[in-house]
């Protein structure tokens, strides 16, 4: 049985899952921490940590360009997420899709557009600009400076 902090943490990590599910797309950890921190559920810490643990049982994926590290569904995410949908209550899933119906064009706009910037061995920088149209890759341009 889980204590009442890892049921907590658990309710977490089925929103963080939920709001993935319903973006229907990458979402950065600032994004997913908006949601959660402007409803006041919780801290940023234990958003972190709800995040974190996500990651390491692969029901999210994160990849890191930069400073930006930018969450996707897996499978196992949403299978898990189907078994447990009914513990989200019903108020915190419309509350989701509100917030998703508010902001989520302009998450899907801010995300269509990636920037990395990496150190070769001859001390320039290889520049990767891509841009994004349903998570496929319309345009990308690489440039080393």
């Amino acid at each position: 049985m889980l204590s009442p902090d890892e049921q907590t943490l658990t309710m977490y990590k089925l929103i963080i899952l939920y709001i993935l599910k319903h973006m229907n797309g990458a979402m950065t950890n600032a994004q997913i921490s908006s949601f959660i921190l402007e409803r006041g559920y919780t801290d940023y810490f234990t958003v972190q940590e709800a995040l974190a643990e996500l990651a390491e049982t692969d029901m999210i994926k994160m990849e890191k360009t930069l400073n930006v590290s930018r969450c996707t569904l897996t499978q196992e995410g949403s299978e898990m997420l189907d078994i447990f949908l009914y513990k989200i209550t019903p108020a915190i899933r419309e509350d989701i899709k509100e917030f998703l119906r508010e902001k989520g064009a302009d998450f899907r706009q801010s995300n269509s557009y990636i920037c990395d910037y990496r150190k070769n061995s001859k001390g320039e920088y290889n520049v990767t600009l891509q841009a994004q149209e349903d998570k496929e890759p319309v345009i990308e341009l690489k440039l080393s400076v």
